[in-house]
């Protein structure tokens, strides 16, 4: 009994005291996009799946859920900006011409995590947490060019959140708006600046359609995944 109380004790020191907080950041984001089997059957190298980069904005509002005890409500949002380009070159009847894509993706999302912090040392806490979240996507959109002789000719962006007649996108082809999934990280801080990491996995994919035609039963999927480093401040 005496060990548990002295266990209890030096958790409780161990940890910083329990107050709300606030905390805004600047993150890397690196995020997945990978199709499913269906898309590419057995040829591994037709597997279109692919990363972006980019940035995010990010706001958390920390709750504290006990007086003394350093348990944390994290509830925020972070807008995200991701980005894909590439380019190959390809010799076509003695001409040299160079294919290009481009990708962005605009979305929102909406964290709800459990946080504790523990204080390692003076100014410096660590603080893992845990949770789900809500991803709304206002902007998911493509477009492929190419370059001869030094003039490039794009086609039309197309945002395959929507229909669009113009290139065969009809309602059940559309990507998902609203995606959710869950996230692990865990956050370093020194005085009031900090660094975190995270990663997670939506499990209401990016896009999803089931195929029926002439004993056909097939459902393609793009899964999401992500990755996140952050600078923040905390106050």
């Amino acid at each position: 009994m005496k060990s548990v109380l002295v266990a209890g004790t030096l958790l409780v020191a161990g940890s910083v005291m329990a107050q709300d907080y606030n905390r805004v950041g600047l993150s890397y984001n690196s995020d997945h996009y990978g199709y499913n089997k269906e898309f590419y059957g057995n040829d591994k190298e037709d597997d279109p799946s692919f990363n972006t980069n980019g940035l995010g904005l990010n706001y958390i509002h920390g709750f504290s859920l006990h007086k003394t005890l350093p348990m944390y409500l994290e509830v925020g949002g972070s807008l995200n900006f991701g980005f894909k380009n590439t380019s190959e070159k390809m010799i076509d009847e003695g001409e040299m011409i160079n294919f290009k894509t481009q990708f962005q993706n605009i979305n929102l999302t909406v964290p709800v995590s459990f946080a504790w912090k523990f204080n390692v040392a003076k100014n410096f806490y660590i603080t893992p947490y845990t949770g789900i979240n809500f991803k709304f996507n206002f902007l998911t959109q493509g477009r492929a060019g190419a370059t001869v002789d030094g003039k490039t000719v794009w086609t039309d962006w197309v945002n395959v959140l929507k229909e669009n007649e113009d290139y065969d996108i009809e309602k059940d082809e559309t990507w998902n708006v609203f995606q959710m999934g869950w996230h692990l990280g865990v956050n370093f801080g020194w005085k009031q600046f900090s660094l975190g990491l995270q990663c997670g996995v939506d499990f209401i994919p990016a896009y999803k359609e089931t195929v029926k035609f002439e004993g056909l039963n097939e459902t393609y999927k793009v899964n999401t995944s992500n990755f996140k480093l952050t600078l923040g401040y905390e106050f």
